[in-house]
């Protein structure tokens, strides 16, 4: 969701045109003195600049982007030799142009008739696509493009890239009655304004020499790039005020939320008297009114403005992300909850800065019922009243709540904090009997899956939807993480009848099934695999030096009971295999990671008990190792063979 804002104080200013951009490129350079071949490309030059321009009565943009890549392999040609034009927001495009430099400097200019336009079906509908043909391994690739867009009045740029980048440039021209705000993240410096230009406004930032930075597990590689966020911040015309603040978005949204024609109420109330929970429990009323809204009417992203008035709704059963959410909270008003609208980040993105008031970064709604202290995701069908989005949490947010002053009702916008869902709340147990046949070549297992949280939730909100071929798809799916080759006699949930009563409660797959993957005959002796009945698991063995600190996706947790009835007159060589123990505390000495692996023999029958969890979204980089203790121990359980010989 991007909120379009109409500012008619911006639009009513000063008519000061700025010449339109001529930059280009450098007509007869030579090519870059760089020898570095130890990466698959390397930016050489990134030029990116936006012209706020009036045009009569109508503030546009004008982008401009000037980019030169050397392709040091075969990889890097295939990945550069497509020119990627954004068309969102995008009036028109003015300009494309490019040409390549083979390594002794030769150019190849290509010109408007052999850059083709790509139709490719798998490209996203919001780009054009050009080709540029005749780049050669350890030459450059070079191309310029200019588009008129409609304005944005906030941004995000990023000057960090999985490739060493030589040199970094950043532009924003805009009249002199439109002030901009910055912010520099990660070390990158801030941008400079250009004090000798009096005629209009020139912000810029050059930078050398910005290193790589890679992907890596347990992290948010966007939130550590080096980038700058920019604001429209002030119109001088209307005075030295913000333009933006959050009290400001808090107004906005709660008045196009909470502003109801008449018929609007009526509907309204249509809908609550078909919720069939009457009862005077508050969450399971809460969750029926969800529940209700979830299976009788869709979210449909690109929907219009228009599917937001709630008879469309109940006539047509889908409207976009704030209908949906004008429906919910004004349904929960009516019932007497006094939600709160939230809004905050997708955290995986852009985690919500809030000592920058920029509305680029609020890309969802949340409401928030503090009489039981529980979030409702308007459009997101999986996650219900009791599962907060992951993506949201360990996150902060605007809270915008109604205060009633006079018999008026005014909104108050705070800044919160999403608390993230406790690994209490997020589990996947097994509970696994293992018997071995005649002779000693297979086994007989029974396994009963449980799951709460996140993957129960998807499971449950699709498995409906879908037919019985893909129902029983899902559940070997869900047999066959373990095995491969398992031969599956029985398969079920327990239950598959999910409503906002159960929805909460675990959600449980009991199967049984045979399996020759897990032993093996060395001679007299058996080797069973006994750790790969845990199925497969991450693993973090890296060799380079880390450089991102960990953020976890959400807590989890996993609690394996295996029971193994031993075949009569063998004995187990290395039982102390299975006994591991990693842990990692918090400043105040609980547990935060944790993988612990017992045992107990009792004559034929051997019981593992493992208990692993991840209570705890961030943990620094320099403490990663402890980390990577915990991840690793179930890795390292995962390849326990036991040595079964005969007594």
């Amino acid at each position: 969701m991007k909120f379009q804002i109409l500012l008619i104080a911006l639009l009513s200013c000063s008519q000061i045109l700025i010449a339109q951009n001529d930059y280009d490129w450098e007509t007869n350079r030579e090519i870059y003195q760089v020898s570095d071949s130890s990466h698959n490309e390397i930016l050489l030059s990134t030029y990116e600049q936006y012209d706020y321009v009036f045009e009569g009565q109508q503030l546009v943009m004008y982008h401009t982007l000037h980019y030169i890549v050397k392709v040091n392999n075969d990889d890097a040609v295939s990945a550069n030799n497509r020119i990627y034009i954004p068309m969102g927001n995008t009036i028109e495009v003015l300009e494309v142009k490019a040409r390549t430099f083979n390594p002794e400097g030769k150019i190849q200019l290509l010109d408007q008739n052999e850059i083709k336009e790509i139709k490719d079906d798998e490209a996203d509908e919001g780009y054009r696509i050009f080709a540029i043909e005749g780049a050669t391994v350890g030459g450059e690739i070079e191309y310029l493009y200019k588009r008129k867009m409609y304005v944005d009045y906030f941004g995000l740029q990023y000057m960090q890239f999985k490739s060493p980048l030589i040199n970094a440039s950043f532009k924003i021209t805009s009249p002199e009655n439109l002030l901009f705000a910055f912010k520099s993240y990660n070390g990158l410096p801030e941008i400079q304004q250009d004090t000798t230009v009096t005629s209009h406004n020139v912000y810029s930032l050059k930078v050398k020499n910005i290193s790589p930075l890679k992907e890596e597990a347990f992290s948010i590689y966007n939130e550590h790039r080096k980038k700058i966020a920019f604001k429209i911040n002030y119109n001088t015309i209307s005075g030295r005020v913000k333009l933006f603040t959050w009290d400001k978005v808090g107004k906005s949204i709660y008045e196009r939320i909470y502003t109801l024609e008449k018929k609007e109420e009526k509907t309204a109330e249509k809908i609550l008297k078909n919720v069939d929970y009457k009862g005077e429990d508050k969450l399971l009323r809460a969750a029926a009114i969800e529940g209700y809204v979830k299976k009788n009417f869709f979210f449909e992203k690109n929907a219009n403005n228009a599917t937001q008035n709630f008879e469309f709704i109940l006539k047509n059963k889908f409207t976009n992300s704030l209908g949906l959410t004008r429906l919910l909270a004004n349904l929960y008003t009516f019932d007497g909850f006094s939600p709160e609208i939230v809004l905050t980040s997708d955290r995986s993105k852009f985690k919500l800065d809030t000592e920058f008031e920029s509305y680029g970064y609020l890309s969802d709604y949340l409401i928030y019922l503090p009489s039981i202290e529980k979030y409702v995701a308007p459009y997101s069908p999986e996650e219900r009243l009791f599962l907060t989005p992951p993506q949201f949490t360990a996150n902060a947010a605007l809270f915008t709540k109604s205060l009633e002053l006079m018999g008026e009702k005014y909104p108050v916008t705070e800044v919160g904090y999403i608390e993230a869902e406790s690994s209490d709340d997020n589990f996947d147990n097994m509970d696994v009997k293992v018997s071995f046949k005649e002779h000693l070549d297979e086994n007989q297992i029974t396994l009963n899956r449980s799951f709460k949280g996140y993957q129960a939730s998807y499971i449950k909100s699709i498995y409906p939807l879908i037919q019985d071929e893909n129902k029983k798809d899902l559940k070997k799916n869900l047999v066959k993480f373990m095995s491969q080759d398992a031969e599956i006699d029985q398969m079920e949930f327990a239950n598959t009848t999910f409503n906002y009563e159960n929805w909460q409660d675990p959600l449980i797959l009991n199967s049984t099934f045979s399996s020759k993957a897990f032993i093996e005959k060395a001679g007299p002796s058996l080797l069973f695999k006994v750790g790969e009945l845990i199925g497969p698991q991450s693993e973090l063995y890296q060799e380079d030096e880390r450089l991102l600190p960990v953020t976890n996706e959400y807590n989890r947790s996993y609690l394996r009971k295996i029971e193994v009835d031993l075949p009569e007159g063998y004995v187990i060589q290395n039982l102390k295999d299975l006994d591991i123990n990693k842990e990692v505390k918090n400043k105040e000495g609980e547990i935060v990671f944790l993988f612990k692996s017992t045992h107990t023999l009792n004559e034929n029958t051997l019981k593992i008990t493992i208990d692993e969890y991840y209570n705890q979204i961030y943990y620094p980089k320099d403490k990663f190792e402890d980390f990577r203790s915990v991840i690793n121990a179930a890795a390292d359980f995962n390849k326990i063979v036991l040595v079964l010989k005969k007594s």
